[in-house]
């Protein structure tokens, strides 16, 4: 399987480590400049299989490369990235398909319907005593 993750958060490392030795191909990234490089510049990363995203990031100015330039600069700011972009790369919005990481879960899913976006991706919280097994259902998902 590959996994596209952006996760800026050190104290997940032991996570990156777990998925590293499950044998999947993982592109990992730690800001929202490198995951715009790759997802829209570089060919093959849209076509992963599992998109681990972090919901809170530094603020970034991207340029897409549709030519538009964009700030992200909100507490939420990965959230924002993976509605503005993924549909315009392709990227299906499916449970299946792409997960929020978070800490912040409760907010995260008021954020989510305050903006209108649709329910269609999975939270997961880093704070649940089942975090893992949540992971791993989203991976074999």
């Amino acid at each position: 399987m590959k996994i596209f993750i952006l996760e800026d958060d050190g104290n997940c490392s032991g996570v990156i480590e777990w998925l590293k030795n499950r044998s999947d191909e993982i592109k990992l990234v730690k800001n929202l400049e490198d995951a715009c490089y790759f997802l829209e510049y570089e060919a093959g990363y849209t076509a992963y299989d599992k998109f681990i995203m972090d919901a809170s990031l530094p603020g970034a100015k991207i340029l897409h490369c549709n030519g538009k330039e964009k700030k992200y600069m909100g507490a939420l700011n990965g959230i924002d990235y993976i509605f503005n972009t993924f549909p315009d790369l392709g990227i299906e919005l499916k449970k299946e398909k792409v997960a929020i990481l978070t800490a912040f879960a409760p907010q995260a899913k008021t954020y989510m319907q305050l903006n209108n976006y649709k329910d269609t991706v999975q939270i997961i919280n880093k704070n649940d005593n089942h975090f893992k097994t949540v992971l791993q259902d989203f991976l074999e998902s």
